[in-house]
């Protein structure tokens, strides 16, 4: 099914492991290029292997705890180092807050 949106830019939060994972993987599948993001570096890097295989669509990894404001500020930096012109058209989100 094409919608329309290859060569879109998305960001999906949590997206190492179950629903972030899913949405990035229908995301690559269509062609959009994705910022992959999780506070584990090695679910992260595991899941960035597995998705990498989609090349028709470009994936970035982003390792940042959204709970914190520097994880904010950290995935904030790396959609502005990508490209001058990275407009985000679209954000998942699918973080679990930390019960405090």
């Amino acid at each position: 099914m094409d919608l329309g949106i290859k060569g879109k830019k998305a960001i999906v939060c949590a997206s190492s492991k179950g629903l972030g994972r899913a949405c990035a993987e229908a995301l690559l599948k269509e062609g959009v290029n994705v910022i992959i993001n999780s506070r584990n570096k090695s679910n992260l890097e595991k899941t960035f292997q597995e998705l990498n295989k989609f090349a028709d669509a470009k994936i970035t990894m982003v390792q940042a705890d959204l709970n914190t404001d520097e994880g904010k500020i950290s995935l904030i930096n790396c959609t502005s180092c990508i490209k001058r012109k990275y407009v985000v058209t679209r954000v998942v989100v699918a973080a679990k807050r930390n019960a405090k």
